[in-house]
């Protein structure tokens, strides 16, 4: 998956609205401990151009970077390998709460995109139900749900699949589910293998919150014409084809 899944879901945003621009991307292995985005793959430091703790559109070698990081190093992570090392959603949102090593990656003028994928299932340290995993992801937008796409990759049953075994992720795909009845997510079956298919499903779904997302008060008018960023309302930015889009952390 390093090698071509990543890499393409970090061209894929760069399609989204005809050209998305203006994005940041973070990366947290399924453990919260620390609960801080990685840096280095585990063939070693990923050396983004941002020189923060992720990586910026803006980067000359932002699929390089995002293929580096995905080759996923878990050697820093205090978790005892008791389950507790199985909790992405959790991690995800232990990553964005306040006052944590990433301060500074939210924008509250910007559309969030947390992306969970695990080959068992999210297995929450202290126990949570899926309606509570749901509760703390959305309060790190404020409690705005329509301010983030939520989407959750793994097994739906146990299975031998593309990518190796996979256990039934139940709660992950209650998650999901919850974020899906708000228009705002989806599960992608691990099992059937074709990630890349997934990421494209989820790229038309932040597509569409997209269009429907605005921080400002006084309203916005997606789709716009525009020249710059400095004629489009707060929480849009001028794209390639010269209208306002929305921008997606």
């Amino acid at each position: 998956m390093r090698n071509d899944v990543f890499p393409a879901f970090a061209q894929a945003l760069r399609d989204v609205g005809g050209g998305l621009e203006d994005y940041r991307i973070g990366v947290i292995d399924a453990c919260p401990q620390p609960a801080t985005f990685h840096t280095r793959g585990d063939g070693g430091a990923c050396d983004f151009s941002s020189n923060e703790l992720w990586m910026e559109s803006s980067s000359p070698a932002l699929t390089n970077e995002f293929r580096c990081v995905g080759d996923i190093y878990s050697g820093d992570n205090s978790c005892n390998g008791d389950n507790d090392d199985e909790q992405p959603a959790s991690a995800a949102a232990a990553s964005l709460e306040q006052g944590g090593a990433n301060d500074g990656f939210l924008r509250t003028d910007a559309l969030l995109v947390v992306i969970a994928i695990t080959d068992e299932d999210e297995q929450p340290t202290p126990n949570a139900n899926a309606q509570q995993v749901y509760d703390r992801l959305v309060a790190v937008k404020g409690g705005a749900v329509n301010k983030m796409v939520f989407l959750g990759i793994g097994g739906s049953q146990d299975c031998d699949g593309v990518y190796g075994s996979a256990d039934n992720a139940g709660v992950l795909k209650e998650v999901s589910g919850l974020f899906a009845a708000q228009n705002q997510g989806l599960f992608w079956d691990l099992c059937q293998g074709r990630l890349e298919d997934g990421l494209s499903a989820a790229m038309d779904v932040i597509e569409e919150a997209c269009d429907d997302f605005c921080n400002d008060p006084d309203g916005c008018d997606p789709g716009q014409p525009c020249t710059d960023n400095d004629d489009c309302p707060e929480g849009e930015y001028c794209a390639d084809d010269g209208t306002c889009q929305h921008v997606v952390l």
